[in-house]
């Protein structure tokens, strides 16, 4: 699994997304409970390529939004791409609930760290 978690990021730095998101997508098959957390990954690149009824399975599989960052601002995205803006408004009261200081990042009023902290 974690090989084939290096090809999928591999097909990433190549461009090639439909195969990494299709590896990713096998990975899931394979392991659905997810221990190598490539949920987080597939849901951002269905986003990226306009994928919304994928990631809406994913929403509906996994159901973190209430406690996971990623999955609630990604649904906030899902809700404002697909025209449903009150439900992206409520999306997002539940994103600011669950982690109010990624916002600021998103805006871009803050900017990232160069080292990634270790957790």
């Amino acid at each position: 699994m974690r090989a084939r978690q290096r090809l999928a990021q591999a097909l990433e730095s190549a461009g090639r997304m439909d195969e990494a998101i299709g590896e990713y997508e096998a990975m899931l098959v394979l392991n659905p409970n997810d221990n190598q957390a490539v949920r987080y990954t597939l849901l951002a690149w269905y986003l990226t390529a306009g994928r919304l009824e994928p990631a809406r399975e994913l929403f509906k599989k996994y159901d973190e939004c209430e406690w996971n960052t990623v999955f609630a601002w990604c649904h906030v995205l899902e809700r404002f791409l697909s025209g449903d803006l009150p439900g992206a408004e409520k999306a997002l009261g539940v994103a600011r609930d669950q982690n109010p200081y990624t916002q600021v990042y998103i805006k871009g009023h803050r900017e990232l760290t160069r080292e990634t902290p270790p957790t």
